[in-house]
């Protein structure tokens, strides 16, 4: 097996292979960085296109040239051009031909620096992949010989949480890091002339919270029992009047990942988030790993 990261044959940011380095090194296993070059348009095998699809694959061929002079010799890494009719199936045929227990991205280059950001390509992959999706932040850096000190489970709540926990307590297994349930409470700031229902909405949150921890106790049994159970810490709560000030509400520190589960209306295909966990990613500081229902467990 093999991590998968996706690469634009043109784009210079490579925030996606640093973190795929990142985990790929905590976790002992080797990389495939993917640059995928569409083919022609059915019926439009033109001169011309022909011409720009060759400069797309030596451009492509360049840009993994970069990337393979830049990457640390601790890491085992080859890199390849693939020709899909689109990206997104180029990089799942991928996945799939490397056994991928994992398909890495970058942020969207558009997005806010230091957050992530889902990208066109990204958003169709939520929605087809049966691989979990890892998306690092626009601009991510990862300097050499670091590793995974953190994954963090960002609890929705619902009876089959406790299966993304196992998951995710097997992803830090896996990279030696520790694991610890977070949670987060958006709650909108009652108007300037009144304070009805504050004190109301604050003991609502400070109830969830009380439960968090408990919930975090009753699921300690459910990292117990693997393999190799990681260290367990402490639950963390942010909470905030947007998505933003919640998750800034937490600690994170260099090298966190956060783990969140799709969708339970998507069945037993594909990632596609649901409303809370596309929140939490896209306003997420650090690596996001997306999980399918159907990998919980894998």
């Amino acid at each position: 097996m093999s991590i998968v990261v996706g690469v634009s044959p043109a784009h210079e940011a490579h925030e996606g292979v640093a973190l795929a380095t990142l985990l790929a090194r905590a976790g002992g296993t080797d990389m495939v960085v993917v640059a995928v070059v569409p083919t022609p348009w059915r019926g439009r095998a033109l001169q011309v296109d022909r011409d720009y699809l060759n400069y797309l694959h030596e451009l492509a061929e360049g840009t993994l040239a970069t990337i393979r002079e830049s990457l640390p010799d601790d890491v085992p890494c080859q890199t390849v051009v693939r020709t899909s009719p689109s990206i997104s199936e180029g990089l799942l045929a991928a996945a799939k031909e490397f056994d991928a227990p994992l398909l890495v991205l970058g942020s969207s280059s558009t997005g806010s620096l230091g957050f992530v950001a889902l990208g066109s390509v990204t958003e169709r992959l939520m929605h087809s992949s049966s691989v979990p999706i890892a998306v690092a932040p626009h601009g991510y850096t990862a300097p050499d010989n670091r590793r995974v000190p953190r994954v963090s489970i960002g609890f929705i709540g619902g009876a089959d949480e406790a299966a993304m926990v196992s998951f995710a307590g097997s992803v830090a297994s896996s990279v030696g890091a520790s694991v610890r349930l977070v949670s987060f409470a958006v709650h909108s700031a009652p108007p300037v002339t009144s304070s009805l229902g504050e004190g109301t909405e604050n003991d609502v949150v400070d109830t969830w919270a009380a439960e968090l921890r408990e919930i975090a106790t009753d699921l300690s049994s459910t990292l117990a029992g693997l393999p190799h159970p990681p260290e367990q810490l402490p639950p963390a709560f942010g909470r905030g009047s947007t998505w933003h000030e919640a998750l800034a509400d937490v600690d994170w520190d260099w090298g966190d990942v956060l783990v969140v589960g799709s969708s339970r209306t998507m069945g037993a295909i594909g990632v596609f988030l649901g409303g809370t966990a596309s929140k939490i990613t896209r306003h997420s500081p650090v690596p996001v790993i997306v999980v399918p229902r159907n990998s919980h467990g894998r």
